[in-house]
């Protein structure tokens, strides 16, 4: 019994160790497979093959917690002042090229990025970071400024429809039948939004989308700094909202392809925050609750993969308990989970995918295409169609887009597990 507890904390202690070999014997199988059966993911297997063998090498390195003088305050007035001067240098840009983006507005976005890297690094516990979370938001803003209207018309898969509904709701006053809207008629709190925003501002549906979804799209990520700042401190919060911005698949979730989906995102970081706030005051449980419905209301298929996301933290939280003998979070998971199943079902029973089509096809088709063909969905391909010959420079930087953050996450998740911190995180947090 001694010698099977000793081997499983040996097991636990070097648990970072042990996922980095095996994660790069994954990414080693990924490709290898891309020769065996084709299987078009190289891409995403290169990615976890060289972020573990980056952490196996330098894991002691990445332990060091050598902190960065905080007294240099003249050096992060400089950078303040820099971040704000740049800002308007690219606004004038901007309003000098309406539907052209010069190479200078690109370099220049990727000085402030680093400009708020930098900053970021000389921020300690107790510090002041208001100015730091306007400069990422006013990064995210220019950011997606930039792609909404370097054209005059909508991007998107289905974007002209969803704008006609938000659009009949604000000539209207009323949902569309379900004969215009289809599926729709039951999840249209979308374009209820929109609408409210057009009719509030006195704009039109282009700018109605911006203001509502590309706004909210960027302050609703205050939840990850947040959830951060509890787990990992400040530091971490602010880089962490620093790249979920940054991070090319929130940019086209909430800009360049704007769905009733992107909404639903906005739902689930409020509700990461709520669940991570450990608080069990019924203000918190009634704010999980609401948001719950709000997003079952608002999109089908993207609150179920909420569903399952949520899934995988309470597992996560469950298999940290069991393994570490330790309370993470006091939340009553299973209740909420259970609320969500009741949830879906109950509206699903009033709903439909399509006539054809069984919710389990709907769900399985795409990915079984994604796996196939591989991932050659992007901001590029609904702009110019499936059929542009790209680059090889080109396909590279599109696929680095949405595969530099996984790089790091997984170097962090790493990390979280090594011997110093396991028994300080939780295991869920990183499963989402």
């Amino acid at each position: 019994m001694e010698t099977a507890k000793g081997y499983v904390e040996r097991v636990t202690t070097n648990l970072d160790v042990i996922l980095s070999v095996m994660g790069f014997g994954l990414g080693l199988l990924i490709i290898s497979l891309y020769y065996i059966i084709d299987l078009n993911q190289k891409d995403i297997g290169i990615a976890i093959l060289s972020s573990c063998l980056i952490y196996f090498i330098f894991r002691n390195k990445f332990k060091s917690e050598t902190a960065i003088s905080s007294r240099e305050d003249k050096f992060k007035s400089i950078l303040e002042i820099s971040f704000y001067l740049i800002f308007l240098a690219c606004v004038f840009i901007y309003s000098t090229n309406l539907y052209y983006r010069p190479i200078s507005s690109f370099i220049l976005i990727c000085i402030l990025a680093a400009i708020i890297a930098s900053q970021i690094l000389y921020v300690r516990e107790g510090d002041g970071v208001t100015s730091l979370l306007l400069q990422i938001f006013l990064l995210s803003i220019l950011i997606r400024v930039g792609i909404f209207y370097n054209f005059p018309s909508l991007m998107g898969y289905d974007a002209y429809f969803h704008a006609s509904m938000a659009r009949a709701i604000t000539d209207t006053g009323f949902v569309a039948p379900i004969e215009t809207s289809s599926k729709y008629f039951y999840y249209p709190l979308f374009h209820i939004f929109v609408s409210i925003i057009q009719v509030m501002s006195e704009t039109d549906i282009k700018d109605a989308i911006f203001y509502s979804i590309g706004f909210a799209s960027v302050f609703s990520t205050v939840g990850i700094y947040l959830i951060g700042k509890k787990l990992e401190g400040v530091q971490m919060g602010l880089l962490a909202t620093l790249l979920i911005n940054l991070n090319n698949h929130n940019i086209v979730a909430g800009i360049t392809n704007i769905t009733p989906g992107s909404l639903v995102l906005c739902y689930f970081i409020f509700i990461i925050y709520a669940i991570f706030s450990e608080k069990q005051s019924l203000r918190y449980t009634g704010f999980i609750l609401l948001i719950t419905v709000l997003m079952v209301l608002t999109h089908q298929l993207t609150t179920f993969v909420v569903f399952l996301s949520l899934v995988s933290i309470c597992a996560g939280k469950y298999l940290h308990n069991h393994v570490y003998k330790s309370l993470f979070a006091k939340t009553n998971n299973f209740n909420y989970i259970l609320f969500f199943v009741i949830s879906l079902q109950t509206y699903w029973m009033f709903t439909y995918v399509n006539s054809n089509t069984s919710f389990l096809e709907m769900v399985l088709s795409p990915l079984m295409d994604v796996l196939q063909i591989g991932s050659s969905y992007s901001s590029a391909e609904l702009i110019m169609g499936p059929l542009n010959n790209q680059e090889t420079l080109e396909t590279l930087l599109l696929h680095i887009s949405y595969l530099a953050l996984p790089f790091f996450a997984i170097g962090g998740v790493l990390a979280w597990l090594s011997r110093e911190n396991i028994k300080k995180k939780s295991i869920s947090f990183l499963l989402l």
